[in-house]
């Protein structure tokens, strides 16, 4: 009897510290009182010398690590997820996206309306997601956005538009779940006002439905989803108010009437006076119905030539990675929209391409689908076989195939029609790791497909395996400078 009570003392320390790293509160409390009933009957059952002197520092210890766990700050991260808004003809507008410095700094910092984790407090990145959300999902309805910081900057736009975060809530469901698996919700409201020629013309509030992710029934990475959760209900009332903005057919007449910019008026002027030839090239020019759903690069860019990190990493988290696709101005649907990064690239005719902006020789075609390991044979193979006269052929890192993103999509691939389209999801050499569980580790990847960089296998050493993306492509690379 007395082993079977020690038995259920250690196994509930242990659920009860587990779950206070999953912040399931309710299953805390039940492991709490498991180890109360299981004191008590020791101190019935004539062991009264039993936990005398210790029974103060034990309550002590749980004190300090109640008050720990759950007064620590959680940083939700937020990555808002806008591959999927499209909208059917873009409005032939150049806008200014007001976003002040105040707006974008803005961290919201608050405990989740709920019993569950109650009393830790959790940081919220909302300007920075408003910022990067409102900048995908309006290039996609407008024929240009560019970022202002404040209306008089944006004096020369025929339209202004400045987003606004007016509430938000967040919680855990848990209870609904007899304490035993964790659900995270979040719902925001958000005010989109319109400004012309310096006066508000337009104005729309929207809040979210409650966006739930889960139930799990141990949520290791429950800040992850609840930053998707926010992410999603963000998402949600930004892309309402631009299909009301869409559907607005007195507005686009308001907005429409306006003189063209002055940068405009020179080739108008031009159109009426200009030979065929040239009228024609000009109103190609004047047809937003044909340009692409994020600016293309134009070809007399200048090429930036950069050098990249060759030798492989491991990385954490996904902030790692939105600060390499800012640091070089790489194109990443999900988290640089605006990335302007302009190849220069070479065919070699002999099975690879040369880009000259990086100093990288790439395969023009690539791999079958392959696992992580296999990925590692086709490249020992390669440099077997001398394939195209080199042996120091080797997988990339993050940065290096993330260079290959192209802003434009075409024959359903973010990459240009130089490469194969076949490999539309790339292994790099780069390791992962959860944040969480530091045993479960995997790779990352480049998805053309969708244009992002994502995470791409994860699999479990200490017993079981949760397979992602278990097998892609292999583009192979080599520096040549």
């Amino acid at each position: 009897m007395k082993y079977f009570l020690f038995a259920i003392i250690l196994v509930g320390c242990f659920g009860f510290v587990f779950s206070l790293l999953t912040s399931a509160m309710g299953v805390s409390l039940v492991f709490l009182a498991a180890i109360a009933v299981a004191i008590i009957i020791i101190r019935i059952k004539d062991y009264p010398n039993l936990f005398r002197n210790k029974i103060q520092s034990n309550i002590l210890l749980f004190s300090v690590l109640i008050i720990f766990f759950y007064g620590c700050t959680v940083k939700v991260p937020m990555t808002p997820d806008c591959r999927d808004i499209e909208y059917k003809e873009k409005l032939p507008i150049e806008a200014g996206l007001l976003i002040t410095e105040n707006t974008r700094r803005y961290v919201f910092r608050g405990k989740p309306e709920s019993f569950t984790a109650g009393a830790r407090p959790h940081e919220f990145p909302l300007g920075e997601t408003l910022e990067l959300a409102s900048k995908i999902i309006f290039s996609e309805l407008f024929k240009d956005v560019s970022l202002i910081r404040s209306l008089e900057e944006g004096q020369h736009f025929k339209l202004i538009i400045k987003p606004q975060i007016d509430d938000f809530h967040f919680r855990y469901d848990q209870l609904s779940h007899a304490g035993f698996a964790v659900s995270c919700l979040s719902s925001i409201k958000v005010t989109i006002i319109l400004f012309s020629g310096g006066a508000k013309i337009w104005e729309k509030t929207i809040e979210s439905p409650e966006v739930r992710k889960g139930p799990w029934m141990v949520n290791i990475d429950y800040e992850k989803d609840m930053g998707e959760s926010a992410s999603e209900a963000l998402v949600f009332t930004l892309n309402q108010i631009a299909l009301e903005i869409a559907g607005d057919e007195t507005l686009k007449a308001h907005i429409l009437q306006h003189k063209p910019l002055l940068a405009d008026q020179p080739q108008e002027k031009q159109e009426l006076t200009s030979t065929p030839e040239t009228a024609l090239t000009t109103q190609a020019t004047h047809q937003p119905q044909e340009a692409p759903k994020l600016a293309s690069i134009p070809k007399e860019a200048p090429v930036v030539r950069v050098g990249l990190r060759r030798q492989p990493i491991l990385i954490t988290n996904q902030m790692q990675i939105t600060d390499m696709l800012v640091e070089y101005d790489f194109f990443d649907r999900s988290r640089n929209a605006y990335g302007s990064f302009v190849n220069d690239f070479i065919d070699n005719n002999d099975g690879t391409i040369t880009d000259r902006a990086t100093g990288l020789m790439w395969e023009k075609n690539g791999s079958s689908l392959f696992s992580n390991r296999r990925a590692k044979e086709y490249i020992n193979e390669l440099n077997r076989q001398r394939v195209a006269g080199h042996s120091d052929w080797r997988m990339p890192t993050v940065e290096e195939l993330a260079s290959l993103l192209a802003r434009k999509r075409e024959s359903g691939v973010y990459l240009d029609p130089v490469f194969n389209r076949k490999q539309s999801r790339c292994w790099t050499a780069d390791k992962g790791e959860s944040q969480s569980w530091s045993w479960y580790k995997g790779a990352w990847l480049v998805d053309f497909k969708n244009g992002f960089v994502d995470e791409a296998y994860w699999s479990g050493e200490r017993g079981g395996s949760y397979r992602k993306n278990a097998e892609n492509y292999v583009k192979a690379v080599r520096s040549v400078r």
